[in-house]
């Protein structure tokens, strides 16, 4: 039992550090990307972007950020995917965390899908910032600690009402 909660202990805090980790990467490339726009234009301006990132992306393009945040998109959905079946997998028994892994895949697709169709929506309805809205929150939900949480407490719920 102990084992098992200093499992669940470091895969909190882990959580939490992927979660701030992912804010402070994304923040300083959309700060980077803000100032590469600006000094193509010409203007003089200011580069807010924190230097530890800056060392590591101030010789990229804009093309080549965008590229690397699709990546990191990614990256982080992945990454809070698998701690939402961790936390499972330790807390539940075999039956629950098959059951629950199946309902937890399939909403993820399917959240997923729909961030992808507001994104070509975007597109298609002459670029509507509040399609690309909806799209981007869709997006920020599967890769942050909040996607695991609400299916587990929903989960958890309604097995609870079931039984």
């Amino acid at each position: 039992m102990k084992k098992e909660r200093l499992i669940l202990c470091l895969l909190i805090i882990s959580s939490i550090f992927f979660e701030f980790f992912r804010d402070y990467i994304f923040i300083n490339l959309n700060l980077q990307l803000n100032f590469l726009h600006y000094e193509s234009l010409g203007f003089n301006t200011t580069n807010y972007t924190d230097t530890n990132v800056l060392i590591l992306v101030g010789y990229l393009t804009s093309s080549s950020i965008l590229f690397l945040k699709w990546g990191l998109t990614l990256l982080f959905a992945i990454i809070f995917f698998f701690h939402g079946l961790f936390f499972i997998r330790i807390l539940w028994p075999n039956d629950m965390y098959f059951e629950f892994k199946k309902a937890y895949i399939f909403g993820g697709i399917v959240i997923v899908f729909l961030s992808g169709i507001f994104y070509l929506l975007y597109f298609f309805m002459n670029k509507n910032s509040n399609i690309y809205a909806v799209a981007i929150e869709l997006s920020h939900f599967v890769q942050s600690i909040l996607y695991p949480i609400t299916f587990i407490l929903a989960f958890y719920a309604n097995n609870r009402i079931k039984n």
